[in-house]
């Protein structure tokens, strides 16, 4: 589901680049309320590297253990270094969650 959140924030600003809407704009358009477009947007603050790993990520069932509300944190240090660090951190945390989601068996 991080995948998709992810794909659908590259997407806006894609279209908010393309056609000069604004972000407010763009999210009435989407019948999405201002605020969470902030929120999906705000995942495009996460490093590159990071960007990469969660679009790698195994697909799993259901939300998955990775949530945009646990991605927010990371993506507001401003510090690349210390984003990776932190998403390290939370990957090494939610590493048995994120198997069993992807019902990846050892």
């Amino acid at each position: 589901m991080i995948q998709r959140l992810l794909r659908r924030a590259q997407w806006m600003k894609k279209q908010i680049e393309k056609k000069g809407v604004t972000q407010r704009t763009l999210a009435r358009r989407l019948k999405m309320h201002p605020s969470r477009a902030t929120h999906l947007m705000g995942l495009l603050n996460l490093s590159p590297v990071i960007q990469y790993q969660i679009a790698s990520l195994p697909p799993c069932r259901g939300r998955g253990p990775i949530t945009e509300r646990v991605l927010r944190p990371i993506a507001k240090i401003e510090d690349p270094a210390r984003q990776l660090q932190q998403f390290q951190n939370l990957m090494s945390d939610l590493e048995p969650e994120i198997m069993e989601a992807s019902n990846v068996t050892s």
